[in-house]
C-alpha cells in the first residue's frame, strides 16, 4: 500500500526530527561523495555547499511503516509512504544550517565552524553515519559502495540516544522520567574520569570529567562546553537550545551544579519561577564548570556494580534511596510484566520492535529475543542427567550472541558498562582457547547482562511504547476481537 505523507512541522517551521532525519538521509544518499581539495587538503567521501543546496532543491522520500490490521488484529500491515520536498535555496541553506546544528555534518576544513558556509567541504559526523545507516536499514535500502565504505570505517560505532518528543509539538519532553532517562546516559554507569593516566576517553560512555581543585578540595567536574557538545554529539537533540533545556533540568531536579572558586556550594531551588530566573544567568563555556551530586550519582545508578548486582536487589536497594525515582519506582512492576506481555505476543513484540528502532535502541529488544530463545532451547536439549545433550551446538549459538551484541564493535553492540561485558569475553576466551573444558555453557550464561538490559527496556523503553498510536490500536482492536469471539 502506497500513500502520500505531508511533512509535519513545528511552530517555527521546522521539520519534526523524524522527518529531518529522513530529509538529511534522502540528501546524503543523492548526493555522491567523492574526493573534494580545497587550500586546507584533500578530502574524500565529501560533498560541497552547491551540491547539497542543488539536490535539496528536489528530493523524493519512501519510507515503510507497519500498523495493525483494523479488520483483522491478528495481522500486521505495511505501507510505504512517499514525501517530496522542493525548496527555494534560501530555504536549502536554512536545511543545511539545521543539520550542522544537529551534528549531521562538519565543515572540514573548519570543524569548529558551525555555520553552513558558501564554497565549502562538508563530510558526515559519526552522529550522521549514524542516523543514515539506520535509514538505509530500516526502509530496506540498497548500500551504495560508497556508501558502505563510510560505514566500514567507523573505528567504534556511536551509541546515541533518542530523547522523548511530544508526539503533537515534537518538543523535546522534560517529564521526571525522560530527564532522568537523559541523565543515566549522560553520566554512565560510572564516572568517564581524564586523568594522567588516560591518554584518551571514550566519550560514548558519558560526559567527560576531569579532576579539579576548588577551594582546596578535589571535584570531578565538567564544562558547559563539554555538556552541550556531549549532548548534541550523543543524544537525538538538534541544538544548542534544546540542550540547554535538559542541562537547566538537570540543575533545577538536583542532579548537578555549578561549582567555582567563590562558591562551591551552589543552591538549586526548585520553583519554576526560580530555574526561569536561573536560566538566563547559566553559561555554556569551557570556563564555566558543573558537578554530579549525589542525587545524579544515585539516579546513574554510580553506587552499584552492575556485574554483580541482580536486577531486583539494585531496585530494591534503589526504593530505600531518599528521593530516588519515587514516581517511577511505584510503576516499575507494571512495566516489568508489560514487557514480558510484550515478549509473549509475537504482533505486539514486531510492533515494539519497529518502536525500538524509532527510538534507537533495537539491539536491546534482539538481545533479549536472542536470551530467550538460547534458553529455550538449553531446556530442550538435556538428559535425564541434566547435562546438554549438544554442548556444541550451545557453543556455537552463545558465541553467535556473543559476537552479535557483546563484542567489541559488533552489529548490535549493546550499552553497558565494562566492568560487566570485560568478565564475559574474558569467558568466552577462554572457551575458544579449551573447547574441550570440562565446565559447560550452561542457560544462565547471559543472565547478568539480560537483568541489566531487561530492566533498562521495562523502565525506559516500555513506558513510551504502550502510549503510542500504534500501541492502542493493536489493543483496542484485540480488545474488541475477543468480545466478539466471546459473544
Amino acid at each position: 500500500m502506497r500513500s502520500s505523507h505531508v511533512m509535519e512541522t513545528t511552530k517555527s517551521g521546522r521539520p519534526f526530527v523524524k522527518d529531518l532525519y529522513d530529509m538529511f538521509s534522502t540528501l546524503i544518499i543523492s548526493i555522491p561523495l567523492e574526493s573534494h581539495q580545497n587550500s586546507s587538503g584533500n578530502y574524500p567521501n565529501s560533498f560541497t555547499t552547491e551540491a547539497a543546496i542543488a539536490n535539496l532543491g528536489s528530493l523524493k522520500l519512501t519510507r515503510t511503516h507497519r500498523m495493525p490490521d483494523q479488520k483483522d488484529p491478528s495481522k500486521i500491515v505495511t505501507t510505504a509512504t512517499i514525501t517530496k520536498f522542493t525548496m527555494s535555496k534560501g530555504t536549502a541553506k536554512a536545511a543545511c544550517q539545521t543539520f550542522m546544528d544537529a551534528r549531521l555534518f562538519e565543515n572540514l576544513s573548519d570543524p569548529n565552524n558551525r555555520s553552513f558556509k558558501d564554497k565549502s567541504i562538508y563530510g558526515l559526523t559519526p552522529k550522521g553515519i549514524y542516523i543514515l545507516e539506520r535509514f538505509i536499514s530500516i526502509n530496506n535500502l540498497k548500500v551504495v559502495p560508497n556508501l558502505l565504505k563510510i560505514f566500514s570505517s567507523q573505528p567504534t560505532k556511536i551509541r546515541l540516544f533518542a530523547v522523548e518528543r511530544n508526539h503533537e509539538t515534537d518538543s523535546i519532553t522534560l517529564s521526571k522520567q525522560n530527564v532522568e532517562s537523559v541523565f543515566r546516559r549522560f553520566a554512565g554507569s560510572k564516572p568517564n574520569v581524564i586523568n594522567e593516566t588516560t591518554s584518551s576517553i571514550d566519550r560514548n560512555l558519558g560526559i567527560e570529567l576531569q579532576q579539579r581543585q576548588f577551594n582546596n578540595k578535589t571535584h570531578r567536574t565538567f564544562t558547559g562546553l563539554s555538556a552541550y557538545n556531549w549532548l548534541c554529539d550523543f543524544t537525538t537533540l538538534i541544538s544548542k537550545k534544546e540542550a540547554k533545556k535538559i542541562i537547566t533540568e538537570f540543575i533545577r531536579r538536583g542532579l548537578i551544579k555549578t561549582i567555582d572558586d567563590n562558591n562551591n556550594n551552589v543552591e538549586v531551588k526548585d520553583s519554576k519561577n526560580d530555574s526561569k530566573n536561573d536560566n538566563s544567568k547559566l553559561k555554556y563555556s569551557k570556563f564555566n564548570n558543573y558537578t554530579i551530586l549525589e542525587k545524579g550519582k544515585q539516579i546513574a545508578l554510580w553506587k552499584y556494580d552492575i556485574s554483580r548486582t541482580s536486577t531486583l536487589s539494585i531496585l530494591s536497594e534503589a526504593e530505600n534511596v531518599n528521593n530516588f525515582n519515587n514516581n517511577n519506582n511505584k510503576e516499575h512492576p507494571s512495566s516489568f510484566r508489560k514487557l514480558q506481555q510484550i515478549l509473549d505476543d509475537k504482533n505486539l513484540c514486531s510492533l515494539f520492535m519497529d518502536f525500538s528502532k524509532s527510538i534507537l535502541c533495537e539491539e536491546n529488544l534482539l538481545f533479549l529475543l536472542e536470551v530467550q530463545n538460547f534458553k529455550t532451547k538449553y531446556s530442550t536439549n538435556i538428559n535425564e542427567n541434566g547435562d546438554p545433550i549438544k554442548q556444541e551446538d550451545l557453543i556455537v549459538d552463545a558465541f553467535r550472541i556473543y559476537n552479535d551484541f557483546l563484542a567489541s564493535n559488533s552489529r548490535h553492540e549493546l550499552n553497558i558498562d565494562f566492568n560487566l561485558s570485560q568478565p564475559m569475553t574474558q569467558y568466552m576466551t577462554s572457551i575458544a582457547d579449551n573447547v574441550d573444558r570440562k565446565d559447560p555453557i550452561t542457560s544462565h550464561l547471559f543472565d547478568k547482562i539480560q537483568d541489566v538490559i531487561y530492566r533498562l527496556t521495562a523502565i525506559d523503553s516500555v513506558p513510551k511504547f504502550i502510549r503510542t498510536k500504534e500501541y492502542l490500536t493493536y489493543v483496542r482492536n484485540n480488545v474488541r476481537s475477543d468480545s466478539i469471539s466471546e459473544s
